[in-house]
């Protein structure tokens, strides 16, 4: 729903811009376009920079397929695009602080640290206030605080 696809695209991009579609007017009336300060991730922040002037809603069908393969974007400019979207992250923060502060709270980040490759031994939960580290996912070993509200 509208307000869950808000609250993802404060940590990632979750629209796939070949599967969307806008309004032009909605576009227009708003003076919203492309961004090339955000380029490589100039999508995602177009579709930031609309959190204010529309809504969000998914079909409930799959519409496209999405190939991952070595020559996509993001991996080809990876660099670029982490910068890009740290610079978008920053927009958000700035812009919808509220929204913002409710993705670090339901945001949780799991590492996986596998042995010799193959058997998951170390599990890593990043939450918006601590980590916490696991052993073979179920036995908790330690866990971290933070005063910070959310890490970037």
């Amino acid at each position: 729903d509208d307000e869950t696809i808000r609250v993802k695209l404060m940590d990632e991009c979750t629209i796939f811009h070949s599967g969307s579609m806008i309004r032009k007017q909605v576009l227009t009336d708003h003076n919203v376009s492309y961004d090339n300060t955000f380029t490589p991730a100039e999508d995602y922040a177009l579709w930031c920079r609309l959190l204010g002037v529309t809504k969000f809603a998914n079909l409930p069908e799959i519409v496209i397929k999405f190939r991952k393969h070595s020559n996509n974007t993001s991996r080809v400019k990876k660099l670029k695009m982490r910068m890009a979207n740290a610079a978008v992250h920053h927009f958000n923060k700035v812009n919808y602080p509220y929204l913002f502060e409710q993705a670090a709270v339901l945001s949780i980040k799991v590492k996986k640290y596998k042995l010799f490759g193959i058997v998951p031994i170390l599990y890593i939960k990043q939450f918006a206030h601590k980590k916490c580290f696991f052993f073979f996912k179920y036995f908790p070993i330690w866990t971290t605080s933070s005063s910070r509200k959310f890490s970037e």
